[in-house]
């Protein structure tokens, strides 16, 4: 995104006209804890200067240069953006490492400002919620979920998280009518799965949380907190082979080096405890 801002400062100082493209890589969907963080990047597209009026019937797309930071033959476009969509962006990625860090009161108006660009963003909706509710605002927080359902273009993500505050806030019931409706939607993300699989585990279901967790994996393979769970399912079931080869498999797909020795040391654990 930086470099984005970069090029389009460039782009502004030189009357060059910009637009952007969404696009997406593996891995897309990082998990931290209980946060969940979908990898997207944006392409600028640099629009020749020397051509300002063109005939659509004479090109396909307009001439021009396509500045990509991340190039890949993995990734996917996803959609074109405009200016309003691009700054709401930056401010939502701004508003999201602010939540990181705890600052709910810096998260909490820098979502607004991505409001004030596209009053329907979805991430944005969601990171105002997710403040408040932090906050202990939960009555402000399911307003908030209940604006972006009704509005938001993408609602998927809202409701995933209205759920858990409905979970949190002992109503079940209504929780469960929230989750029917999730599992009649198409579901391009593993979190839901991983969810349910975390639930399970938690409750000792380790056969019921194997198969969610590997329902993550089947959509993104690449998850190493997932080979993780399913390492520590088959452990409570006595199952010390495919143990380790699921954590093999989770210091394989590890990206940080404190992950991957950590993952180094359960193994020369469990090979320990396998010798004694």
């Amino acid at each position: 995104m930086s470099l984005t801002i970069l090029t389009t400062a460039l782009a502004y100082l030189a009357d060059i006209e910009i637009d952007y493209q969404l696009m997406d890589d593996v891995p897309v969907y990082e998990f931290n804890g209980t946060t969940v963080k979908k990898g997207v990047h944006i392409r600028s597209i640099l629009y020749d200067p020397e051509i300002p009026n063109i005939d659509v019937h004479f090109f396909i797309s307009r001439p021009g240069i396509k500045i990509d930071y991340f190039p890949t033959n993995r990734q996917r476009f996803i959609s074109n953006l405009n200016s309003n969509d691009y700054f709401a962006m930056i401010y939502q990625n701004l508003a999201a490492e602010a939540l990181d860090q705890n600052n709910l009161n810096q998260a909490y108006w820098l979502a607004m400002e991505a409001l004030q660009y596209v009053p329907a963003y979805s991430p944005a909706i969601n990171t105002l919620a997710i403040a408040n509710r932090r906050n202990g605002d939960m009555d402000i927080a399911e307003l908030i979920y209940r604006y972006g359902i009704s509005h938001a273009d993408e609602n998927l993500s809202l409701l995933k998280n209205y759920r858990i505050l409905l979970e949190n806030t002992d109503r079940p019931i209504e929780a469960r009518q929230i989750q029917l409706h999730l599992e009649s939607m198409e579901d391009p993300s593993p979190f839901h799965w991983f969810h349910l699989a975390r639930e399970a585990k938690d409750a000792g279901q380790y056969n019921e949380a194997i198969r969610y967790f590997q329902k993550s994996l089947n959509l993104a393979p690449y998850l190493h907190e997932a080979h993780l769970g399913i390492a520590q399912a088959n452990y409570e079931l006595g199952r010390t082979q495919a143990t380790k080869n699921s954590l093999q498999a989770a210091f394989i797909e590890a990206s940080k080096v404190s992950t991957k020795n950590l993952y180094l040391a359960k193994l020369a654990a469990l090979s320990q405890e396998l010798t004694n």
